[in-house]
């Protein structure tokens, strides 16, 4: 959910311009943005970087890097995690496992490979959660016996806990408060599970479907519900959680409808709209049933933007349509940039990031009079 000016939904007449657009380098990385600055992650040649660009300009203001390199036919090359900015620092994880702390000037503050270290898997197409700071903890999906999730210290990296047996997926941990407590919430291999940050556990999970990675974070409904969706024909479900020891998960609907595939899934008034196995739909959250499917825009990304849905579509187009049950209303759309675009795109204030695995962009968006 993005909160800020009202931009203009009329680009025939206020089109978006063009601030800058430049190469960069491999990977499904977004951008970040703290004030002037806006850092992601690249591949260049065999060193995986942490990059830091004028918002302004696209001028690159410093780089971080490390010799390894993610390599996949498929999946391409590359870093896939989004840079966590808090505290004054920059907390990355690359692909190949290895999660690294940053001063805002480009200073290594501390760099740790997990992988390696835990004896854990290198996940198939590339270890893609974005690290989640909690208090001095910076909370990281590791995976294996005792490992699912772990909290590092913000100070140096040492580990603080480890908890949970399942192995690691494509998901980012979120902080979500259920019925009353804050908790951690990921949808892991095969299961999705809640921990506790202060005490360093599991307090409950539910099984999930393991045939294909997961990768979409776990919606919050209400105070005590929670949306779970993938893609590769899964589908969704809405669970109820009750706190008690033990914790009651309860499935209160699943559906075959929006297998979200890379995105993520927003929610306005009591209905979730996101890409369907790559077609924009709508869903109600009484009971899963579909109530409009929309064009196709491939495996891109979705943002809400006040009422209004900003898609940005797999071949590089932006779109924007309202965010409406009465039906699929696509008021607008441009090519921000060409080529295969699985990153998230960003918005700061009324600038609009894009990138993917060859170039950059970034545009500036007319508000609304």
């Amino acid at each position: 959910m993005f909160s800020g000016p009202k931009i203009q939904t009329d680009w025939d007449t206020h089109p978006p311009k063009l601030l800058w657009r430049q190469p960069i380098g491999a990977g499904w990385s977004g951008f970040a943005v703290v004030g002037p600055w806006a850092f992601t992650q690249e591949q260049r040649g065999d060193w995986e970087m942490v990059t830091c660009y004028r918002l302004d300009t696209g001028d690159l203001v410093w780089s971080q890097r490390h010799e390894t390199r993610y390599h996949s036919t498929i999946g391409g090359d590359g870093p896939r995690a989004t840079p966590t900015v808090a505290n004054g620092q920059i907390f990355t994880l690359g692909a190949t496992g290895t999660v690294s702390c940053i001063e805002l000037n480009g200073e290594l503050v501390w760099r740790r490979d997990l992988v390696a270290e835990m004896d854990a898997s290198l996940l198939e197409w590339g270890n893609s959660c974005s690290p989640l700071i909690y208090g001095d903890q910076v909370i990281v999906s590791v995976g294996g016996t005792g490992q699912a999730l772990c909290a590092l210290s913000i100070d140096d990296g040492s580990t603080s806990w480890c908890a949970g047996d399942d192995v690691a997926s494509y998901c980012s941990p979120s902080l979500l408060e259920l019925d009353g407590h804050e908790q951690i919430v990921i949808l892991q291999a095969s299961s999705v599970a809640g921990y506790d940050p202060i005490k360093g556990v599991q307090i409950w999970s539910s099984p999930w479907s393991n045939a294909q990675p997961n990768v979409a974070q776990p919606l919050k409904v209400s105070a005590n519900q929670i949306l779970v969706s993938s893609g590769y024909g899964v589908g969704s479900k809405l669970f109820s959680l009750k706190y008690g020891d033990p914790w009651q998960v309860t499935e209160e609907w699943r559906s075959p409808r929006m297998k979200a595939k890379f995105t993520n899934l927003v929610i306005v008034d009591s209905y979730v709209y996101g890409l369907d196995d790559g077609t924009l739909s709508c869903l109600s959250l009484a009971d899963g049933s579909r109530v409009w499917r929309g064009q196709r825009y491939g495996h891109g990304q979705v943002l809400l933007v006040g009422r209004t849905l900003l898609v940005l579509a797999e071949n590089g187009e932006v779109a924007l349509v309202r965010a409406s049950p009465d039906q699929f209303d696509e008021l607008t759309r441009f090519t921000a940039i060409e080529g295969k675009t699985w990153n998230s795109p960003t918005l700061a204030g009324t600038k609009l990031l894009v990138r993917n695995g060859q170039a950059a962009a970034c545009y500036e968006l007319a508000l609304q009079p």
